[in-house]
């Protein structure tokens, strides 16, 4: 559930902005990469998205919420794919940042 609220933060900024897309990751960054398991999931969370989780964007990813029709739903699961790609691209990044600094 985390994960998936996580990644809705991505979602909701709009995934064809670019700069709002590098501010996301940035925090992201600074948070769950950096934080890591310094501190529990829920103030990782709360530190990344100034909130407490919600189970909302798990609902919407998984279909159970807000897609009513099968066709919105495998588009969804598309999107999801390719938005998944760029966080695990952002991942990689960080760790060769990481990596080259040490």
């Amino acid at each position: 559930m985390l994960a998936a609220d996580a990644f809705g933060a991505f979602q909701d900024v709009g995934l064809d902005d670019d700069q709002a897309i590098a501010h996301i990751g940035q925090r992201f960054r600074e948070t769950f990469l950096a934080l890591g398991g310094g501190c529990s999931a829920n103030e990782v969370f709360r530190r990344f998205l100034g909130r407490d989780p919600s189970p909302d964007a798990f609902l919407r990813i998984n279909g159970l919420i807000g897609a009513s029709k099968k066709k919105d739903i495998i588009t969804g699961n598309r999107r999801i794919i390719e938005e998944s790609k760029l966080i695990i691209f952002n991942i990689c990044s960080f760790r060769k940042w990481k990596d080259e600094r040490n």
